[in-house]
C-alpha cells in the first residue's frame, strides 16, 4: 500500500529567492494553490518563478522530486479595438447600409460597455459580460427604437477587465437620411474598344476600325467597366447588332463569363444574336461574378464550324445603377 509521507512545496524567483512556502502534511496526497502573493498577501514583481516539491524519504530526509515552471504577470486592463461594418449608416429601410455591423474585441478578456452619444448626451447603450469579442448589428435607433436624426455620433467602447481598469475607445459613425434612388443608364461602346481577347479554330477573330469580325468557330471575351453604383446594379442588358458576311449562314450567340477575360469562366450562351443582319437583346441579366466589382464580362462566339463569318457592328448596354439623393 501507499505510504503517507509529509513534504514541502516552495516557491522560488529566478534570483532562487524564496517567494511563498507551504508544508504538507504526511500523506498520499496533497495539493497547494498559489495567487500570485507572499504568505503575507503581498503580491509578487512579475517574472519567471519555479515551484519546487520536496518529499521525506524514508529516513524523514527532504529530496527534491519536482520543480515546475511559473510565470507571473500582471494583468492589464482590456483594450478594446473596435471594427465596424460601414462609417455611415443610412437607415432609412431601403436596402442600402440601413444598419452597421458593430465588432469589439479585447484581451484579456472584458465587459463592454457600448455607448452612442450626441452633444454629450447618450442615446444609446449596450452591455456585454465579460468576453474576447462582442458582436452587435446598430440600425441608427436610440434607447427606444426611434430612428436617430441625421449627424455625427460618437461610439464609446469601454472595456473593464484584467485587473478591474476600464479602457476606453471611439469612434465616430455618421447618419444619414439619404436614400438609394434608382437611375437607368446607356452606354453604347464600340466593340473595338471593349474586345479584350479572342481566339478561334481554324481562324481567330479580329477586329478592323469600329468592327469586330467573327470566322467560324471563334469567340472574343468583352468587358465594360459600369456606371458608379452604391447598391448593385439591376436590369443590365445587352443589345448587340451585326450582319452575315458572306453566303454561309452563322450563329452569333452571346454569354456571360467570369475571370479574366484571357482564361475566363464561361457561362452557357444566354442569347443566339440574328444570324443575318439585325439586333437581338439579352432577355435576363448577368450572373453576380460576370459583375464582380462593378465590371461587366460578356462574350459572343460564332458556333457555326464551317466557312462562316459574322461582323459585330454595335453594342448597346442598358441598366439600372442607383445614386445617394440629395
Amino acid at each position: 500500500s501507499e505510504t503517507a509521507v509529509p513534504g514541502l512545496v516552495r516557491i522560488v524567483n529566478s534570483a532562487g529567492s524564496l517567494a511563498r512556502q507551504w508544508t504538507l502534511p504526511a500523506s498520499t496526497g496533497a495539493s497547494v494553490t498559489w495567487d500570485g502573493t507572499t504568505a503575507a498577501g503581498g503580491r509578487v514583481a512579475d517574472g519567471s518563478y519555479r515551484a519546487i516539491v520536496f518529499l521525506a524519504d524514508h529516513d524523514a530526509v527532504l529530496r527534491q522530486v519536482a520543480s515546475l515552471p511559473i510565470s507571473v504577470r500582471r494583468s492589464q486592463a482590456a483594450t478594446p479595438t473596435i471594427s465596424l461594418s460601414t462609417r455611415t449608416v443610412y437607415p432609412v429601410r431601403d436596402g442600402f447600409k440601413d444598419a452597421v455591423r458593430i465588432t469589439t474585441k479585447a484581451g484579456p478578456p472584458a465587459a463592454f460597455t457600448w455607448r452612442v452619444i450626441k452633444d454629450g448626451r447618450v442615446v444609446w447603450i449596450k452591455r456585454f459580460s465579460r468576453t474576447l469579442k462582442a458582436t452587435w448589428t446598430w440600425r441608427a435607433v436610440d434607447k427606444n427604437g426611434r430612428r436617430l436624426a441625421p449627424g455625427r455620433y460618437t461610439l464609446k467602447v469601454s472595456a473593464r477587465g484584467g485587473e478591474g481598469t476600464t479602457t476606453v475607445r471611439s469612434r465616430t459613425i455618421s447618419v444619414s437620411w439619404r436614400r438609394a434612388v434608382a437611375q437607368s443608364f446607356t452606354l453604347r461602346p464600340s466593340p473595338a474598344t471593349v474586345a479584350r481577347y479572342g481566339g478561334g479554330n481554324p481562324q481567330a477573330p479580329y477586329v478592323v476600325n469600329d468592327y469586330a469580325y467573327f470566322p467560324a468557330d471563334s469567340v472574343i471575351t468583352f468587358s465594360r467597366r459600369l456606371p458608379a453604383s452604391v447598391k448593385p446594379h439591376s436590369g443590365i442588358r445587352i443589345t448587340a447588332c451585326g450582319r452575315r458576311i458572306g453566303t454561309t449562314k452563322p450563329r452569333p450567340v452571346l454569354g456571360y463569363y467570369a475571370g479574366r477575360a484571357d482564361n475566363p469562366a464561361y457561362y452557357p450562351v444566354a442569347r443566339d444574336l440574328v444570324a443575318g443582319s439585325g439586333c437581338a437583346t439579352t432577355t435576363s441579366g448577368p450572373p453576380v461574378r460576370a459583375k464582380d466589382g462593378g465590371t461587366l464580362r460578356w462574350y459572343i462566339a460564332n458556333l457555326r464550324t464551317s466557312t462562316s463569318k459574322w461582323r459585330l457592328n454595335s453594342l448597346t448596354i442598358t441598366g439600372t445603377r442607383y445614386v445617394l439623393s440629395r
